[in-house]
């Protein structure tokens, strides 16, 4: 059975054609290190066109598949919703977006979270069960839960959205604790 046919086969198959895997795998090593040779990007000379273009193109990834999420209590807050974030927009999150959300998070806990940025920091990369004993990061945990439940159009949609709600917490929060 071919690598790809066997990665889209459900239940997996219990036996792989390990020659298509083999296959695969020198495809990607010489892909690679192509792209390193070149600096990452395209090709710097006609010696380097010419080897990625005896390479076939390799397919993009496959999305995730739609799985009830849960809680890894052996992660952090920040990893949790990031686990979130990609289980709702049903793929891998980019290196960029994985910051976004950490910078999101960041910023949405300043306005619940008493402390500087240090102490927010710690919280969130902190055991999410720890975590969340604190009302700050329990509130957090819900604006990002409430946030995904509809699905998620994009992260920046889903990073301005935490940002947001935790903001009106907190304009709630200080309205009650003033008597208003």
């Amino acid at each position: 059975m071919r690598v790809g046919e066997a990665l889209l086969t459900l239940p997996a198959p219990t036996t792989v054609d390990t020659t298509s895997v083999a296959v695969v795998i020198d495809a990607v090593e010489t892909e690679m290190t192509t792209r390193l040779m070149a600096g990452g990007g395209g090709a710097a000379s006609s010696s380097n066109a010419s080897t990625s273009s005896s390479v076939s193109p390799l397919p993009l990834p496959l999305p995730i598949e739609a799985m009830p999420f849960a809680i890894d209590a052996s992660l952090s807050l920040a990893a949790n919703v990031g686990r979130l974030v990609a289980a709702a927009l049903r793929r891998q999150l980019l290196p960029s977006e994985v910051t976004a959300i950490h910078d999101a998070l960041d910023t949405a806990s300043g306005v619940l979270q008493e402390g500087d940025a240090t102490t927010r920091r710690a919280l969130l990369s902190s055991n999410v069960l720890t975590a969340l004993t604190n009302p700050g990061a329990s509130f957090l945990w819900a604006a990002s839960v409430e946030r995904s439940e509809g699905g998620i159009e994009s992260v920046e949609a889903f990073t301005t959205g935490i940002i947001s709600n935790c903001s009106d917490v907190a304009s709630v929060l200080f309205a009650s604790a003033m008597g208003m």
